[in-house]
């Protein structure tokens, strides 16, 4: 006990120094405080409400709602919005939940948790309600294999067999996690199979009897309502479905027990539906009201580093998350941008790079030959414009995938890009970055508003 409270007092003195200096979102305190004590995170105390949020895809939007929406209700909240999703990050994060006396000071902690490590971090906090939004394929870096990460999440929810899962119905995959835990579904209503043609397909066959499987309908990729004509097995009946969205209306129609209630839309894209009905799933499971719901979500964005948007001249500037090297990731927001009929500009911002031991860069690239980039070989696809280290791997992607060489101009220097863009007749720029690339996508879609604004808009010579 000893050794945990002068691991609690130390990493408090850190936070207190890191603060001075505008470092307070860092990890260290939590490391500092495993050195003195390495059950840490299970001496110190817990909030009466523990939520884990977790899945390939999502989980840092679905955090950022769920702790936004307690705040907005007047909880006190503590959440590691900076990403430390692994265990000296837990501890960082709860160690602001807690007095110098170990006592809890705040309402709720809301943590975004890694899948891999979860087995790790789940039994440390115990949460109360585990939200997963889905498990698909990830980078070759973090995963061989997406029924890896599911046995890998699965071993942690095995661990916390008190906690209430909120899973997602049409994710063949997390559907199936936690097989004697109490567990709550949603879903989103679709009326057609996508039958597009991916490169990569995480769910083909029925883990059960290995039949190939069929669905009712499938929004993207693997989500969807899947049946196995072979065996039987099926998709798990959505507790909470969105029936309908109105994009114009921004509303979202979401039935429950035969009742069905508008919420305010908070992001058209499929994704982001499915990440606002995993917050209204658990909202209602502890308590609040379709009314607090909905005031709630007038007062909630998207978070800015995942999707933001500004307008000049006409134009809409979007910069859009499309995480590197996660192939579902980036197949789905491709996919989601061919479905824009606007004449648009893509500025390609994916370029992540990692230190070897020697001090070299280096980076596993067989993502892009995974990741469905063709969605975006369309005619109203005017330019695309690719900055960065990387850039000639991907205009070698391109040209696999048939793009026309007119369509695209590659640069070493990101900071450049803005000299190129051809604005006559453009409706929309989307901008896509990878996660540790926000602060240069905000910057580089501040270069491009300039030269829209020194162009004068829709300029015919431009």
């Amino acid at each position: 006990m000893i050794r945990f409270y002068l691991g609690l007092w130390a990493s408090k003195i850190l936070i207190f120094v890191l603060k001075i200096f505008g470092q307070e979102k860092d990890d260290k305190p939590g490391l500092l405080a495993y050195r003195f004590c390495d059950d840490f995170l299970f001496r110190l105390k817990k909030p009466e409400m523990v939520v884990a949020i977790t899945g390939t895809n999502g989980k840092t939007t679905v955090s950022s709602l769920v702790a936004n929406m307690y705040k907005n209700s007047g909880k006190k909240v503590c959440y590691n919005d900076w990403g430390a999703n692994c265990l000296a990050g837990h501890a960082r994060c709860l160690i602001d939940a807690v007095t110098i006396f170990n006592r809890p000071k705040v309402d709720v902690a809301v943590l975004e948790a890694d899948e891999l490590t979860s087995s790790d971090t789940f039994p440390g906090f115990n949460p109360n309600y585990v939200i997963v939004t889905q498990i698909s394929r990830d980078s070759l870096r973090r995963n061989g294999n997406y029924f890896y990460i599911f046995e890998r999440l699965n071993e942690g929810i095995k661990l916390v067999p008190n906690s209430k899962l909120i899973l997602n119905a049409d994710c063949p995959i997390s559907s199936f996690l936690g097989d004697k835990h109490e567990k709550i579904f949603y879903g989103v209503l679709g009326d057609k199979v996508n039958k597009a043609n991916y490169i990569s397909n995480d769910f083909n066959f029925c883990p059960r009897c290995y039949g190939e499987v069929k669905y009712n309908y499938r929004h993207y990729r693997h989500i969807g309502n899947f049946y196995c004509p072979n065996c039987g097995l099926k998709s798990y009946d959505a507790d909470y479905l969105v029936v309908g969205h109105n994009s114009k209306d921004k509303t979202l129609a979401v039935k429950h027990n035969s009742n069905i209630y508008n919420y305010p839309l908070i992001s058209s894209s499929i994704f982001n539906i499915y990440n606002q009905i995993a917050v209204i799933t658990f909202f209602k499971e502890v308590g609040f009201t379709d009314e607090e719901i909905a005031i709630g979500f007038k007062q909630l964005k998207i978070p800015k580093s995942r999707e933001s948007s500004i307008t000049v001249n006409g134009i809409e500037l979007i910069a859009q998350m499309a995480k590197g090297q996660n192939v579902s990731a980036c197949s789905t927001v491709f996919e989601q941008i061919a479905k824009d009929k606007d004449d648009i500009v893509l500025v390609f911002l994916m370029n992540e790079m990692y230190l070897t031991a020697e001090g070299g860069e280096m980076e596993t690239i067989t993502w892009f030959y995974e990741t469905d980039f063709e969605f975006l070989n369309k005619d109203n696809i005017k330019q695309i414009l690719i900055g960065g280290p990387r850039n000639l791997d991907h205009k070698l992607r391109l040209k696999l995938g048939g793009f026309p060489d007119d369509k695209y101009i590659c640069t070493d220097d990101n900071y450049e890009l803005y000299k190129y863009v051809k604005i006559k007749g453009i409706k929309k720029i989307y901008f896509l970055y990878e996660v540790e690339a926000v602060s240069k996508a905000m910057k580089i879609r501040k270069q491009f508003y300039d030269r829209i604004i020194e162009l004068g808009g829709d300029n015919n010579e431009n």
